[in-house]
C-alpha cells in the first residue's frame, strides 16, 4: 500500500500521466498510465509493474528485484513499459524501463531466455526528469508508429511492393541516454541524416538539451536541406538560431566549424549572400591546426554559394582551391565535374572529375546520383559501353528512390537508343514497370531499329507482332507507325505476305505516308495491278520522289506496259541521277521491248557509272563483247 500511495502521489505531482487502470494481478502490469499532452488525452499507454522492497542496497547503491521472466516478456509487448521500485526504508521511488532490462541481458551473452526469473537493478530516481523523458519518448514513438501505419494504409495496393526509400526506415532510439547518444553519433558519422531526422523527437526526448546531441541533431537537419532531401524547414531555422548563439561562445568546437555550419544553413535556406559571408568568415578564422580538416570543405561550399549567385568563374576557382588543399575531396570533384559539364562544355574534364568521386564516411554524396551524372556525360561523349555501365550502377541498388529509373530512361531514350544494351535496359525497366506505355514503345522501336540494322535481338516476327498488339492497346500510340515497323520486320525476313498485311493496315490509317511501303510489298508478291492502284496517286504529288517512280516502273513492267515502265525509270533517274538500279532496270526494259541499241547504250553508261555494282559484273560476264571493260566506250560494233 505504501508503494502504491507513493507512486500515485508522484504521478499526480508531476502531472504528465493519468492513471487509467489498476490491476492487482501479479502476472502483468500493476498500472496503465495514459500520456497527457497539454491537458489532452492521447490514448498512449504506459504499462507499469510496481514493486516494494525492504532489502538492503547493493554495494554500488543500486537496488535489485527479482521478477518472473514471463513478466518481462509481458511488459515488452507494448512499447515503453517500466518497472518502478519503492524502497520502504528511505521512502524513495526508483525506475527502469523494461527495454533496458532486456537489452542488458541480451548484451551479456548469457543464455538467459531459459531462466524462470530475471533481476531488475534500479539506480535511477522515478522523478520529474525521468517522467519527462518517458513522456517524450512515448509521445515520439507513438507519433512515428502512427504516421508509418497511416502511410501504409493510404498507399495504393499496386504500389505496396515499391521499394521503400531509406528515409522511411523506422528506428527505435534507446531510452538510456548513453546508448542514445552513441546511436546518434554513429548515424551522423555515417551521413544517415534522414534517419536522424525521422527519429528527431525520440532523440530529443531521451537526450534533452544536451549540447553535444543538439549539435548533431541540428546539423543533420541542415545537411538534409543542403542536399535537397525532405526535411522540416522550421527545424532548419531553429538550427540557424541555435548556431548563431554559438558564435564566439562555444568551447565544444572551433569557430570555423560553427561559421561553416551557419554558411550551410543559409545556403540551404537560399540566403546566398549570408552564406557567402559566413563561408568567407570561416576561412579567415581558420587556425593552422584545423586547416586540413575543414578548409577544403569551406572552399567547396563557398563555391556552391557562388554558383547560386551566378558567379560561375569564382565558383570554379573555389572548387579548384578546395582540391589543392584536399585532392581527394569527393564533393569538390563532383561539383567541378558538373561545372565543366554545364559551363565549359569540356566533357572529358567533367568525366575525369566525376570518375574521381568516391564515398567516404561523412560524405553527403550518394553514389547513385554520381553515376547518374556520369552516365549523362558518357552518353554525350559517345562512350556507350561505359555509359550503360554507369546506368547499371544507378539502378543496381535494392532500395531505389523516385528518380533513378526515370533519369536513366530519359538518357537511354535520348542518347543511347540504337544499341542492344538499350534493348536490354528497356526489358529490365519493364520488369519493374510493366505497364509503362512509353517504355513499351521504346522497347518496340528499339527492337525494330536493331532488327532493321541486322542485329539479332532474340525476337522473332510472331513475338514482335505480339508486342505491337500490346502497344496498340495503349492510348496515344501512332498505330500506323506500329504496323509499318511490323511490316519492315517481315520485309527484312523476306516474308512478303506478312509484310503486305502489316503495310496495308498502316496504309489504311495513313495512305499518303505508307503507300510506298505497301507498293513495294505488292510488287514483290507480283500483284502489280494492285501496286499501281496504290502508287499512281502518289505520282501526282509534287514531292513524288525517285523511289515512288521506281516502284511504278516495276509495276508497269509487271503488267506488261513496257513503254510506261521506261517512262517511270526515266523519271526516277531524272530525280536521282545516281539511282543505280533504275539505270540497270531501264536497260533491261529497253532490251525486253526490242530496243537493243538503246539498251546497250543505257547499260554501258550504267557500267561506267557503277563499275562495282553486281549488275555491272553480271553484264561484263554475260555480254563480254560489249562490257568486258567498263571504262571502254561502247561503239556498238
Amino acid at each position: 500500500m505504501q508503494a502504491e500511495a507513493a507512486f500515485e502521489a508522484e504521478i499526480q505531482r508531476v502531472g504528465l500521466f493519468a492513471r487509467q487502470q489498476k490491476d492487482q494481478g501479479d502476472y502483468g502490469s500493476d498500472y496503465q498510465l495514459e500520456v497527457i499532452d497539454r491537458d489532452r488525452r492521447t490514448n498512449i499507454r504506459i504499462h507499469v509493474q510496481l514493486k516494494g522492497t525492504t532489502d538492503a542496497a547493493n554495494a554500488d547503491g543500486s537496488i535489485s528485484i527479482s521478477v518472473a521472466r514471463a513478466n518481462l516478456n509481458y511488459l515488452l509487448a507494448p512499447s515503453d513499459s517500466i518497472y518502478v521500485c519503492y524502497r520502504v526504508a528511505e521512502g524513495i521511488l526508483l525506475a527502469r524501463t523494461a527495454e533496458s532490462v532486456y537489452a542488458e541481458y541480451e548484451r551479456s551473452g548469457r543464455h538467459w531466455q531459459s531462466q524462470d526469473t530475471v533481476t531488475v537493478r534500479f539506480s535511477e530516481p522515478f522523478d520529474e526528469d525521468f517522467q519527462r523523458r518517458l513522456h517524450g519518448i512515448a509521445m515520439a514513438r507513438a507519433r512515428d508508429a502512427r504516421n508509418t501505419r497511416l502511410n501504409w494504409l493510404t498507399t495504393p495496393p499496386e504500389r505496396m511492393a515499391d521499394p521503400v526509400a531509406s528515409e522511411a526506415r523506422a528506428i527505435q532510439v534507446p531510452t538510456m541516454r548513453a546508448d542514445a547518444y552513441v546511436m546518434l553519433r554513429t548515424l551522423f558519422d555515417r551521413a544517415e541524416d534522414a534517419l536522424i531526422s525521422a527519429a528527431h523527437g525520440q532523440f530529443r526526448a531521451v537526450l534533452g538539451d544536451d549540447p553535444s546531441a543538439l549539435d548533431l541533431l541540428h546539423m543533420a537537419e541542415i545537411n538534409l536541406r543542403l542536399n535537397g532531401m525532405a526535411c522540416k524547414l522550421d527545424r532548419v531555422r531553429e538550427a540557424l538560431i541555435y548556431f548563431e548563439g554559438q558564435v564566439g561562445a562555444s568551447s565544444r568546437t572551433t569557430q570555423a566549424n560553427i561559421l561553416f555550419t551557419l554558411g550551410n544553413a543559409h545556403l540551404g535556406l537560399g540566403e546566398i549572400d549570408h552564406a557567402i559571408r559566413r563561408f568567407e568568415e570561416a576561412i579567415r578564422s581558420l587556425k593552422s591546426q584545423d586547416r586540413s580538416h575543414i578548409e577544403a570543405r569551406c572552399w567547396k561550399n563557398l563555391g556552391s554559394a557562388l554558383e547560386k549567385a551566378d558567379r560561375w568563374d569564382e565558383a570554379r576557382r573555389a572548387y579548384e582551391k578546395a582540391l589543392t588543399i584536399d585532392d581527394m575531396l569527393a564533393e569538390a570533384h563532383f561539383a567541378l565535374g558538373l561545372w565543366h559539364m554545364r559551363r565549359s562544355g569540356d566533357l572529358e574534364t567533367a568525366i575525369d572529375h566525376l570518375n574521381c568521386v568516391a564515398t567516404a564516411p561523412g560524405s553527403a554524396l550518394q553514389m547513385r546520383a554520381v553515376h547518374g551524372w556520369r552516365a549523362s556525360v558518357l552518353f554525350q561523349l559517345g562512350r556507350l559501353d561505359d555509359a550503360f555501365a554507369a546506368v547499371d550502377a544507378v539502378i543496381a541498388a535494392e532500395r531505389l528512390g523516385t528518380w533513378e529509373w526515370g533519369w536513366c530512361a530519359s538518357l537511354v531514350r535520348r542518347l543511347g537508343r540504337h544499341s542492344m544494351k538499350a534493348l536490354m535496359f528497356w526489358r529490365r525497366y519493364l520488369r519493374a514497370h510493366p505497364n509503362d506505355v512509353a517504355a513499351l514503345a521504346e522497347e518496340f522501336w528499339t527492337a525494330g531499329i536493331l532488327h532493321q540494322g541486322g542485329v539479332n535481338t532474340g525476337i522473332n516476327l510472331e513475338r514482335f507482332r505480339s508486342k505491337a498488339l500490346k502497344l496498340l492497346g495503349c492510348e496515344d500510340i501512332d498505330a500506323a507507325l506500329v504496323w509499318d515497323r511490323v511490316g519492315h520486320w517481315a520485309q527484312r525476313e523476306k516474308n512478303w505476305v506478312e509484310a503486305e498485311a502489316a503495310f496495308r493496315l498502316a496504309f489504311s490509317l495513313n495512305p499518303s505516308r505508307y503507300a510506298y511501303c505497301l507498293g513495294v510489298a505488292l510488287n514483290h508478291l507480283d500483284r502489280h495491278r494492285d501496286a499501281l492502284d496504290v502508287m499512281l496517286p502518289e505520282t501526282l504529288r509534287p514531292d513524288a520522289d525517285s523511289l515512288v517512280w521506281f516502284q511504278v516502273a516495276v509495276a508497269e513492267e509487271g503488267v506488261g506496259d513496257l513503254r510506261r515502265a521506261v517512262e517511270g525509270y526515266e523519271r526516277a533517274i531524272a530525280i536521282e541521277p545516281e539511282y543505280a538500279l533504275a539505270h540497270f532496270n531501264l536497260g533491261g526494259v529497253l532490251h525486253n521491248s526490242g530496243d537493243d541499241e538503246r539498251a546497250i547504250a543505257v547499260w554501258g553508261d550504267a557500267v561506267r557509272r557503277f563499275p562495282n555494282h553486281d549488275l555491272a559484273k553480271k553484264l561484263r560476264r554475260d555480254l563480254p563483247r560489249y562490257f568486258d571493260d567498263g571504262a571502254r566506250k561502247i561503239d556498238g560494233g
